[in-house]
């Protein structure tokens, strides 16, 4: 959530120290902008007095926000600012453990623990790990695969993907017959015609 590149922020022109308290700011500032009106903030990073911003969220002026990151601090910051946490990358081995974490510190901060979602991307996960994620207290699983270096030899997914490519295509297609049936429907204006 805070960002890992040094080269990202630098590009940016925004300083990388600091980044996480930034974001918290941020994300603090979100919050009060999506319930409040007319909304104040007098942080550190963003300052703004008596502002309105619209339209506001349908859900009781808030937005679900999810924290991605498997540092103690993303887990941190998951319960005392978000709705969920998401693991990715995670090893099959370590999700009971970061999910531990998870939940200490929703007690430490008493949130209860099914307030948020749980969602992870495995690095080495296999259906036989289900059950356990679940029982561990996961609601989302994240299945991440790379892509078939061609549509042929991807299987199910090469099919899948050159059928997008094809309705892409017809896409297009019927995109420039519409354009010319409708310049022909509407010849250009003459001199003199307004």
């Amino acid at each position: 959530m805070v960002g890992w590149s040094a080269e990202e922020f630098a590009a940016l022109g925004v300083p990388f120290a600091r980044r996480g308290r930034r974001t918290e700011e941020y994300l603090a500032t979100l919050r009060a902008l999506w319930a409040e009106d007319p909304a104040s903030y007098p942080g550190e990073f963003i300052r703004f007095d008596a502002i309105r911003v619209n339209p506001k969220p349908l859900r009781g002026g808030r937005l679900p926000v999810v924290v991605g990151g498997n540092s103690d601090a993303a887990l941190h910051r998951a319960v005392t600012l978000a709705d969920g946490w998401y693991g990715f990358n995670v090893p099959a081995s370590d999700v009971p453990a970061r999910i531990a974490v998870l939940a200490d510190e929703c007690a430490r901060h008493g949130r209860a623990f099914d307030e948020l979602t749980v969602a992870v991307a495995m690095s080495d996960g296999t259906p036989e790990h289900l059950p356990a994620l679940g029982a561990a207290g996961v609601t989302e699983l994240v299945v991440v695969g790379a892509p078939p270096p061609t549509p042929d030899a991807g299987g199910h997914l090469g099919r899948s993907i050159r059928r997008a490519e094809e309705a892409k295509y017809e896409y297009v297609l019927c995109q420039r017959q519409e354009q010319e049936v409708r310049r022909r429907l509407r010849p250009e204006p003459t001199c003199g015609s307004s």
